[in-house]
């Protein structure tokens, strides 16, 4: 049986674009295909301990992700990998490399529903993601379109 990772991290602010891009039909109908969910329009950030970077770059080597895949050049695509906030499923999104703009402690979750209000959370509180060395959380459905 995989055994579970976990990641914590601060709650920080973005740049305020992901409920751009979350909001995309492309992007909404591929979260409900492979995830199991549309996602909350915009994304929560963490700023994840150097001492967990390990376990996330663990995640990005070991399984690598579901693409959600823009049928339109203009955008990017991106890999998610299915994760559990305190119970909440949810994704956590890379984007394509050229147009990353947190540096590599600050990842960021899609969910389908507001996490903050959720869990009555707001920047500064601590949270952790959960997954197992497949990328899989135990309330997430299984995800399908694997890159």
């Amino acid at each position: 049986m995989p055994r579970m990772r976990k990641i914590s991290g601060r709650i920080v602010s973005g740049a305020g674009k992901a409920a751009f891009f979350t909001q995309l039909d492309w992007v909404r109908e591929q979260s409900l295909d492979k995830l199991g969910f549309i996602p909350y329009p915009g994304t929560l950030n963490l700023e994840v301990s150097e001492e967990d970077i390990s376990a996330l770059e663990a995640l990005q080597n070991s399984y690598k992700g579901v693409c959600l895949i823009p049928p339109d050049p203009q955008f990017c695509e991106a890999r998610v990998w299915p994760v559990c906030v305190s119970k909440v499923s949810g994704a956590l999104i890379i984007p394509a490399e050229d147009v990353r703009i947190h540096g590599r402690h600050v990842i960021e979750i899609l969910c389908p529903v507001r996490i903050k209000d959720v869990l009555s959370v707001d920047d500064g509180d601590l949270l952790t993601v959960e997954f197992d060395e497949t990328g899989v959380c135990p309330h997430v459905p299984s995800p399908s379109g694997s890159c």
